[in-house]
């Protein structure tokens, strides 16, 4: 058995020999090539053949280890992180091992220690094969898997697992239901693309990628978006997203919390309406909303700084004018002061904090043109906007006006913005 990794050699009686940091190395585990190794068959090879091989590319030499009776120590505390250290008592030398692949390292380890000490058990030699030639195992030096691609359902890995130094994993075509639990251990996830497949919804556990920017899940069954992912970790990692041909109906009001989305793509689904939220996504360059049912567009999308708006092939009405469809200003509530004060000091609150029913309120937030937050006092109109006024490059139908729902926090708001030519009179 081979492993790739970083070793750390140090020498325990003399402490000023010890290598000055670590090396890349290959370690294989095996028996010494012996010319009547032939006659005998694997089940018949004791523990005294086993050798640990330990290969550099410095010298381009290899230490052998004898195994049986010569391994003092294993330290496998940080098996997880892949890192273990080996003491050996002749010669008196520590490996200390890191950078390697946990999978492997704790395979590594488990068929180390069966050969350390005599056992009537054949079946732990039957696995050791010949050691190879040190040249060669140089040549076979496997860095740690950073990429991995799946296009076929029978290459699915469903004893192995996943290396758990992969940044990249892409798993199409494989018909999947659900999001496999092992994919939320990999820690140094970047890209994670499971576009078509079958997925119904997406698992909570996605927040425990840390560290994930890129997230693609199109031609799925997806009929909304979890509430619980625009609240993680992922609202400051995540910087692009494709939500493109799912089943998408609603997206929920706490998704402007992504505020470090600059690519969102959710093309080809059934989306009636847009989240007042929408302003908050501030590092959004690319939105892609062409092929779904929306009637309108929120007023406060002209805070964004978009440079490519696809909007082409929606149900967008005719607006010659501004149409008010309800007026509810007059005198605030204290509900709606206080409300309205958290918002605008950018205040957080979470269900620990405060009742569900007042979070439910906060994030049903609706914001006036003029950026001030509006709850029950407000005049609701729909309009129509210049597309060129939301991005540098608008993609539409032929129209260069699309309607617009706004919010208004007062008349005299209104009126600003009317004269202002924001919305067509």
């Amino acid at each position: 058995m081979r492993l790739s990794c970083e070793v750390h050699v140090v020498y325990s009686l003399l402490a000023s020999q010890m290598t000055a940091k670590p090396v890349r190395a290959m370690l294989a585990l095996g028996v010494k090539p012996d010319p009547e190794a032939s006659t005998v068959p694997s089940t018949m090879r004791t523990s005294r053949d086993a050798v640990l091989l330990l290969c550099t590319g410095k010298d381009g030499q290899a230490k052998k280890y004898r195994v049986r009776n010569n391994v003092s120590r294993l330290f496998t505390k940080f098996v997880s992180q892949g890192k273990a250290t080996i003491v050996f008592t002749n010669p008196s030398h520590q490996l200390c091992i890191s950078k390697a692949d946990p999978c492997q390292l704790q395979k590594f380890l488990r068929l180390l220690g069966l050969n350390i000490k005599p056992t009537e058990d054949k079946s732990a030699f039957a696995s050791l094969s010949e050691l190879p030639d040190p040249a060669a195992l140089l040549c076979s030096d496997e860095r740690p898997k950073l990429k991995m691609t799946i296009t076929k359902r029978q290459n699915y890995p469903l004893r192995d697992g996943f290396p758990s130094t992969l940044e990249t994993l892409v798993i199409q075509n494989c018909m999947l239901a659900k999001v496999d639990r092992r994919i939320m251990q990999l820690e140094h996830l970047h890209t994670l693309d499971l576009s078509n497949n079958r997925l119904k919804e997406l698992p909570s556990l996605l927040s425990n990628l840390r560290c994930l920017t890129d997230l693609r899940v199109a031609a799925n069954h997806l009929s909304g978006f979890p509430q619980s992912l625009c609240q993680t970790s992922l609202s400051r990692s995540l910087k692009a997203l494709d939500l493109s041909g799912n089943r998408l109906t609603y997206l929920p009001a706490q998704f402007g919390h992504l505020t470090s989305l600059v690519t969102l793509n959710l093309a080809n689904n059934h989306l009636e309406s847009l989240p007042f939220s929408f302003h908050h996504l501030r590092s959004l360059r690319r939105l892609l909303l062409l092929n779904n049912r929306l009637h309108y567009l929120p007023s406060n999308m002209h805070y964004l700084h978009l440079d490519i708006l696809d909007i082409s092939g929606n149900n967008f009405t005719h607006e010659e004018s501004v149409r008010v469809i309800q007026s509810r200003l007059g005198v605030m509530s204290l509900l709606e002061l206080c409300a309205r004060v958290m918002k605008c000091h950018h205040m957080p609150y979470e269900n620990d904090f405060l009742p569900h029913i007042l979070c439910s309120y906060l994030d049903a937030c609706r914001t006036c043109m003029c950026n001030m937050p509006c709850f029950t006092c407000f005049e609701h109109c729909i309009g129509a906007v210049d597309s060129r006024r939301m991005a540098t490059t608008a993609i539409t139908d032929s129209k260069r006006y699309v309607p617009m729902e706004a919010f208004f926090c007062s008349v005299k708001c209104k009126k600003r913005y009317i004269s202002q030519g924001y919305l067509l009179v």
